[in-house]
């Protein structure tokens, strides 16, 4: 149940953390970067990344439960880089080229990544309103 409900939330962390990169960029390069916070980049990364978190997302996850206790944020990058990987690969049988763009190799690690956080909020809460019903 947790998993499903981060991978619900995910999104809209990852959409945040775009927002921050780009500021960041405009910030460090002076380039401007159009119209940074909009409602129908919002629905965009939510409608395309939210399959991704619940098919693919959800059983990595488990995977990386399963195999790694210890440092789970960087399993949860790993995977975004196997993901941005596997991709490629099914792109260039599709086409031929094998290119993996500088957008790319930042996105899918921070998906990752957001996904990891929001899965540790939701364990931290539930574990915390667990035991404070528990005690009351």
């Amino acid at each position: 149940m947790n998993r499903v409900l981060a991978a619900v939330i995910a999104p809209v962390l990852l959409y945040v953390s775009f927002v921050i990169y780009g500021i960041s960029y405009r910030f460090l390069t002076g380039i401007p970067i159009p119209q940074l916070f909009s409602l129908f980049g919002f629905m965009l990364v939510y409608i395309f990344s939210l399959p991704f978190y619940l098919i693919i997302g959800i059983p990595f996850s488990i995977i990386i439960d399963k195999i790694n206790k210890k440092f789970r944020w960087l399993s949860y990058i790993i995977a975004g880089y196997v993901i941005l990987i596997l991709i490629t690969l099914v792109q260039t049988f599709e086409n031929g080229n094998f290119t993996i763009d500088r957008e790319s190799m930042i996105a899918y690690p921070m998906a990752g990544f957001s996904f990891f956080i929001t899965l540790k909020v939701i364990e931290t809460t539930f574990k915390k309103l667990y035991i404070k019903y528990l005690w009351d």
